[in-house]
């Protein structure tokens, strides 16, 4: 093997472990002391009042990392239909603590959460009257400091056709018949 080859071998193994280097995942520490604002929005398929109709639901939600592993989530939901645009309240929880379960509201009807962080993901979950809600958040390391990405989905219960929930909007029961996300965006603002 010449020297100039040598060399380039070297110089690709370097930069092979030292981008896996850069590439470490996101930790708790990392994360502890920032505020994540995201926005998902979700076009539904809802029946409301024996009502089936379109509706887009847009979710702006901020978390508050804390020392120790405990969050605040802040979130307002908007709901968009043929009927117009309706707001739902502000609502903030308590202070939560990660891989704890505790009972819910947030205007969404009574049910069961948790917040789970592995390295480079914090997601949440949660149970409704039937089915449940995921939403994970997916963080990396940019050039300006730390990223992310949010995901919204629902889940139907074993043997259940449809997810019904309470609307965070009005408060009146909501069934959710189908979803799909349609647009996401997430920033980690500085030590909060």
């Amino acid at each position: 093997m010449s020297r100039l080859s040598k060399l380039l071998s070297v110089i690709a193994t370097s930069l092979v472990t030292g981008s896996a280097a850069a590439e470490e995942p996101v930790s708790l520490q990392d994360v502890e002391g920032s505020v994540i604002e995201y926005r998902v929005v979700i076009d539904r398929m809802v029946r409301k009042s024996g009502r089936d109709f379109a509706s887009q639901l847009q979710l702006d939600n901020k978390v508050e990392m804390r020392e120790g592993g405990k969050l605040v989530l802040t979130t307002t939901a908007t709901s968009r239909s043929n009927g117009g645009v309706r707001r739902g309240q502000t609502r903030t929880t308590p202070v939560r603590s990660l891989n704890q379960t505790n009972t819910t509201d947030m205007g969404r009807g009574q049910g069961h959460g948790v917040w789970i962080f592995e390295p480079g993901r914090l997601t949440h979950l949660r149970t409704y009257k039937t089915g449940a809600m995921k939403e994970t958040l997916t963080f990396a390391r940019g050039p300006k400091g730390l990223t992310c990405t949010a995901t919204h989905g629902w889940a139907l219960e074993e043997g259940k056709r449809t997810i019904e929930v309470t609307s965070a909007v009005d408060g009146l029961p909501l069934t959710i018949l189908s979803f799909r996300q349609v647009s996401q965006s997430c920033r980690v603002t500085g030590k909060g």
